[in-house]
């Protein structure tokens, strides 16, 4: 801000924004990992180039961090889950994922169905499920890794909270996302 200050001898126009907060890393957990120990998640190599090496019996896998996807049979290819079965195993997933522990520390904070979160004509192209973890807790989608647990270079995360907005004249607390930018072209009327 004060480099800003001595370019322009004032705040107007000075917009600070953050989408999400950041902490320091305890632990990565690879969800692929843990879906192949549970049994969801079989390759056809023991040592899988990339999720084209998965088997029909495969019933759910990790694309992204965070994301989990049902290996659908309208969907995937090889994809073995039908409709039928496709809530009862998301509450399935859900609970074991909550229950996730590290050294007696919960690991997963929530698991959003995103079918009750998200809405409009692309939902079903995205993922099944949505894993939040605790602080801490770095979400992996690695097929590579032969344990749940463990641990790279990388010293920090983002979190989904702790987002900020700053500007130079007091707008309160209650701001939603979809405000900042009406109030980020108020300065260039």
């Amino acid at each position: 801000i004060a480099a800003y200050r001595e370019l322009t001898g004032a705040d107007e126009g000075l917009y600070l924004l953050s989408d999400h907060g950041f902490t320091g890393i305890k632990q990565e957990v690879y969800l692929n990992t843990w879906l192949k120990q549970e049994g969801y998640l079989d390759f056809s190599s023991a040592e899988p180039k990339d999720l084209n090496d998965l088997t029909s019996q495969s019933r759910a896998f990790v694309m992204d961090p965070n994301r989990l996807y049902l290996h659908q049979k309208d969907r995937f290819p090889r994809g073995c889950v039908s409709k039928e079965e496709k809530t009862e195993l998301k509450i399935e997933l859900r609970e074991k994922l909550e229950n996730l522990e590290y050294e007696g520390e919960k690991v997963v904070h929530t698991v959003w169905d995103t079918e009750k979160i998200y809405s409009g004509p692309q939902v079903s192209q995205g993922p099944d499920l949505i894993i939040l973890s605790h602080h801490g807790f770095d979400m992996k989608g690695s097929i590579k890794k032969k344990e749940i647990f463990g641990r790279t270079n990388l010293q920090g995360m983002h979190t989904w909270d702790k987002a900020f907005f700053w500007a130079n004249s007091d707008r309160g607390q209650d701001l939603h996302i979809s405000h900042l930018a009406d109030i980020i072209l108020e300065s260039y009327q």
